[in-house]
């Protein structure tokens, strides 16, 4: 008698959306490090989650300022990596240009070929369920990305909170 077993899986559980809404969060939350590590764990970073996730332990860091004031090396990397896109977050007015900074972050993290190379990895691996969800991936966030920015862009915000708590209302219906 064949069975056969669907299981429905969430997009929010993929890494690229994970890292998107991680990033998002650390923000919101004043790098909390419940959120640091979610981002970890989506390996969208050169680092070793397991060693960065001891690191962030033995040294408590909590808050912005205790990251700022961080000496280890690989804590300094992942900081560095996510305040310039707060900086420039700090000019944007409206949701267009939230958006574009969010778009000018992942292309200079080099997520779409991040996402890339794993999807290929999944292909050599003869995986194509999970290939297949990859690239699709890409393109949903991609379309998601300039359906918000057609519908919505004009949206006014003010400062870094207002911007990022508007952009993650408006992604969290899309995605």
């Amino acid at each position: 008698i064949p069975v056969h077993i669907d299981s429905k899986k969430t997009i929010d559980s993929n890494p690229l959306i994970k890292a998107i809404m991680s990033i998002v969060n650390i923000i919101l939350n004043n790098w909390r490090p419940d959120d640091v590590l979610s981002l970890l764990k989506t390996g969208m970073f050169n680092v070793n989650p397991d060693k960065l996730e001891n690191n962030i332990l033995r040294i408590g860091l909590k808050g912005k300022k205790s990251w700022e004031e961080c000496e280890d090396r690989e804590c300094l990397y992942l900081f560095n990596k996510i305040i310039p896109f707060e900086t420039s977050l700090k000019e944007a007015k409206d949701i267009h240009t939230v958006i574009c900074v969010l778009c000018d972050f992942m292309q200079k993290n080099r997520f779409d070929k991040i996402i890339k190379e794993k999807a290929d990895e999944f292909l050599r691996l003869n995986m194509l369920d999970y290939a297949n969800e990859y690239y699709r991936t890409w393109n949903i966030v991609i379309e998601i990305f300039n359906q918000i920015d057609a519908f919505l862009g004009d949206i006014k915000v003010s400062g870094v909170h207002n911007a990022l708590n508007t952009l993650k209302r408006f992604l969290d219906s899309g995605f």
